[in-house]
């Protein structure tokens, strides 16, 4: 099958893309490498079923020549990381919803499905136990931009449900909850990579908040997994699994503290060094920065369309983050 993948040389894109090379697919990626490394898939470069795009996914003409070449499109490409989003604002608007816009307009000229990727952060400070599909998103002010990633975001999901249903385009929305694992970089915000790298180096684990802030986290194997299962069942002639259209969850739902997190990672890595709890208003120069306690998936919407669910463990993600960053 030909696929392409916007953002397929970013963190979750390269690791995809291997899987898709290795089960026998011919793919194509876009990816701009604002965020992305060549380095991801260097070695995939070597392959005559493997192409590599350097450029935007907001560059209508050359993401519809891509399209018009693919047989389904997973959309990956946007602003990621906490730190990108408020020190970005504008451009974090701008990329998120020109390029999905882009890749949706494209798809409807050429009748191609495609997932579209989205975020937990869609559904802002929401207190549900565990975060349902069609639950109520519940954001914070405009004033502050850590919510603009959220309704981009958002606004992606509602423009993708808008095509499929005016047009009849064959579409599906995943919904990642904290994806992690070898290769993930800390640059952007993401805090596993962070507390690793910093027991790895000897210093002491930064906690922003008190650390009882609560989140599960994914083994980027098990993601990669399901949107493949998605992938196969979107492209298909019916919709047995009656997944288009719909949002769908992907994460594990073990959550744990952050606080209980920056401990296991200083166990598991033997680090002595301790952990510092910074406020939000000074790791964030006081931009009113706004987090939430509890973030929690349901994933039987995932079960019921694919039979699978993300399993692996935190630990495991550590251990293997830890192997990679030795190597």
């Amino acid at each position: 099958m030909r696929i392409l993948v916007t953002g397929g040389a970013g963190f979750i894109g390269s690791n995809l893309c291997h899987l898709l090379r290795a089960e026998g697919h011919k793919v194509s990626v876009l990816d701009n490498l604002s965020t992305g490394l060549e380095a991801n898939v260097m070695d995939l470069r070597q392959d005559r079923s493997f192409s590599l795009h350097i450029g935007t996914a907001c560059d209508e003409v050359k993401v519809l020549g891509l399209v018009d070449w693919a047989v389904v499109v997973i959309h990956l490409a946007a602003v990621v990381g906490v730190r990108s989003v408020l020190e970005y604002p504008i451009q974090t608007i701008h990329t998120n919803l020109h390029a999905t816009e882009a890749v949706l307009e494209a798809c409807r000229k050429t009748l191609t499905p495609v997932l579209i990727a989205s975020s937990s952060e869609v559904y802002g400070k929401s207190e549900a136990l565990f975060f349902h599909e069609d639950d109520d998103l519940i954001l914070g002010p405009t004033s502050i931009s850590r919510w603009s990633y959220a309704c981009t975001k958002a606004m992606d999901e509602w423009m993708a449900f808008a095509y499929h249903a005016q047009y009849d385009i064959p579409i599906v929305v995943a919904r990642f909850f904290n994806i992690s694992g070898p290769g993930q970089l800390g640059r952007y915000g993401m805090v596993l990579p962070t507390f690793i790298q910093q027991a790895m180096i000897g210093e002491p684990l930064t906690v922003y908040g008190d650390g009882k802030q609560e989140r599960t986290f994914t083994h980027v194997e098990d993601a990669i997994k399901c949107i493949r299962d998605l992938m196969e069942l979107l492209v298909g002639r019916t919709d047995p699994a009656n997944i288009r259209g719909k949002a769908i969850n992907i994460g594990t739902t073990k959550p744990i503290s952050i606080g209980a997190l920056a401990k296991l990672v200083n166990q598991l890595v033997g680090s002595e060094e301790g952990i510092c709890y910074i406020p939000y208003e000074t790791a964030y120069d006081n931009q009113g920065f706004q987090d939430m306690r509890f973030r929690c998936p349901s994933v039987q919407r995932l079960k019921d369309a694919t039979g699978f669910v993300p399993e692996l463990p935190v630990k495991r993600i550590i251990k293997d983050m830890v192997q990679r960053y030795i190597k």
